[in-house]
């Protein structure tokens, strides 16, 4: 066959189309996935602010949900105060926040309805100073929060009942001070462990702490202090007493003062925290109602303690003579061990202390005067006291 150059012009034509077609379909391709990208990105990374929010007003607030309608995942810390802000609706997209949450120093904000689908707060959650606010409605669903959590001088808030979605642990610390409103802690059932510390302080309407029952562990110290109506801590009894504690010297481990009307802190957590101490644990409990006025009355009740038993139960151990006593008091112990004494007045308050390293011991008391007073010997599983008489 000869040369046929319409044929040849034929095919030229056909393969010029191919790869144009082909040039275009990719230019599309390339076009299309573009676009994608550029709208998934302004999605994902556009959808919510990326600076630290502070809204006084309640503008602010509505504008939220208008300038930022898909925003679900925060990054960024929020903070809601002033006279302004009444209502928090223009949150009720926000699922997670990745950043604290405050609310703080608000006088018409009476609940947090607007937040209802607030899950998780991978950071602090502070609620201090708003004068109006009666409860926490609106964070029915919250399930977790990831740093320390705080409700401090809060007038009118009278429960925590909200929070009943609220599980596993608080990271950082749990604060409730000065909610004078406040008379039970119903809510926080779902806690388990506090990662720090626990403040319980001036809830002057706090009668009970029901609500903690499944508070198991602490990472801190933990201060029970000036609730001037509280009446029973028996919700804490499942506390692991080796959780207590505090590295540092400032700040006792364990504090339960100025609470008149609590005259029973003789939990088994508790009674198992004065066994297990020593020399590094640090407590202060009294101004208290009579039973929980010191360290050494609630000991006795640990142990079962009482005027009429207390000596019986330091005689099985312990000799001391001779009784009454005039300068010196006399101990024999049944095996030789190493036992710290202290020297209580009837009050509580320590008036001596020392060891005894020796199966016979000499103590002197010419510092005493004439009277009665609590003698405590503690070995390194419990502590026996009993009363004595100087003359």
């Amino acid at each position: 066959m000869g040369f046929r150059p319409k044929l040849v012009a034929k095919n030229y034509e056909i393969q010029m189309k191919m790869i144009l077609n082909s040039i275009k379909y990719s230019f599309l391709i390339k076009c299309f996935v573009f676009t994608f990208w550029c709208n998934f990105s302004t999605n994902l990374f556009g959808q919510c602010p990326t600076e630290n929010i502070s809204y006084t007003l309640q503008s602010e607030v509505d504008n939220f949900k208008i300038n930022y309608p898909n925003c679900e995942e925060i990054s960024v810390h929020i903070e809601l105060t002033g006279d302004d802000i009444n209502n928090v609706d223009g949150f009720s997209n926000l699922i997670k926040t990745f950043k604290s949450l405050a609310i703080k120093e608000t006088t018409k904000l009476r609940n947090l309805n607007g937040f209802q689908n607030l899950e998780e707060i991978w950071n602090h959650l502070n609620i201090d100073k708003n004068e109006a606010l009666e409860s926490l409605e609106g964070l029915e669903n919250l399930t977790l929060i990831n740093g320390w959590l705080a409700f401090t001088a809060n007038p009118n808030l009278e429960s925590l009942k909200a929070l009943e979605s609220l599980s596993g642990k608080v990271s950082g610390g749990l604060n409730i001070w000065s909610n004078p409103k406040l008379t039970k802690l119903q809510g926080l059932e779902g806690l388990t462990k506090i990662d720090g510390f626990f403040n319980i302080l001036g809830n002057t309407g706090l009668i009970n702490v029901s609500g903690l029952e499944y508070l198991d562990s602490l990472n801190g110290f933990l201060k029970i202090n000036n609730n001037e109506n509280l009446e029973d801590i028996s919700a804490l009894a499942n506390l692991d007493p080796t959780t207590i504690n505090y590295e540092s010297d400032l700040i006792d481990d364990l504090t339960i003062k100025f609470n008149p009307k609590l005259e029973s802190c003789d939990l088994e957590s508790f009674c198992n925290f004065f066994e297990m101490q020593d020399a590094s644990i640090a407590i202060d409990i009294s101004e208290n109602g009579e039973g929980c006025n010191s360290e050494l009355e609630v000991t006795n009740a640990c142990n079962g303690i009482n005027t009429s038993n207390q000596n019986i139960r330091f005689e099985s151990k312990f000799k001391l003579a001779p009784m009454p006593f005039v300068e010196t008091i006399n101990i024999k112990m049944e095996h030789h061990e190493k036992i710290a004494y202290s020297i209580f007045s009837l009050s509580g308050k320590l008036l001596g202390s020392g060891f005894i390293n020796q199966v016979n011991e000499t103590i002197e008391t010419t510092h005493l005067t004439s009277g009665s007073y609590i003698f405590q010997l503690k070995d390194s599983k419990r502590a026996y006291s009993r009363l004595i008489v100087k003359l």
